[in-house]
């Protein structure tokens, strides 16, 4: 029971909890390449945050997914490729 809005963000809130979930279990991102298992860590952890139906749950689980996204950026470069490596002097 719950009104359209209500409904709304529940369901959508529980797509990206599997989809992080998949992730972490898997091994693999939404960049196609393997993630560290801290991310991997991470991205189970929101997952599980994603799937209990409260507002605050919600924020925290994208406040730790956005932590492992940029974990697996600056660890590995955008997109998880390798990043280029400066020239020196």
């Amino acid at each position: 029971h719950g009104t359209l809005s209500q409904i709304s963000l529940s369901m959508g809130t529980g797509i990206v909890g599997i989809l992080l979930l998949s992730s972490g279990f898997e091994g693999y991102g939404f960049f196609v390449k393997k993630i560290t298992l801290v991310v991997r860590l991470l991205f189970m952890a929101a997952g599980l945050l994603m799937f209990y139906p409260m507002i605050t749950t919600d924020l925290i689980g994208l406040g730790v997914m956005a932590l492992g996204v940029v974990l697996h950026i600056n660890g590995r470069g955008a997109a998880g490729v390798p990043a280029p490596k400066e020239a020196g002097p």
